[in-house]
């Protein structure tokens, strides 16, 4: 299931997020991005704030 951010980022910017993610992995030679760093990614690429980040 995408979180309700990452379905932002997909319709708004039209980043396939699930690829981007995979390719994140892969260049930091991590096994897999924990649910709470996609989200702040998510939420970093729709422009909130770290503050507003940060208060979530």
């Amino acid at each position: 299931m995408v979180c309700q951010n990452c379905q932002q980022v997909i319709e708004q910017l039209n980043i396939n997020i699930d690829l981007f993610f995979e390719k994140l992995e892969t260049a930091s030679n991590r096994r897999q991005i924990s649910e709470i760093d996609k989200e702040i990614i998510c939420q970093s690429l729709l422009g909130h704030s770290r503050q507003h980040i940060a208060e979530m």
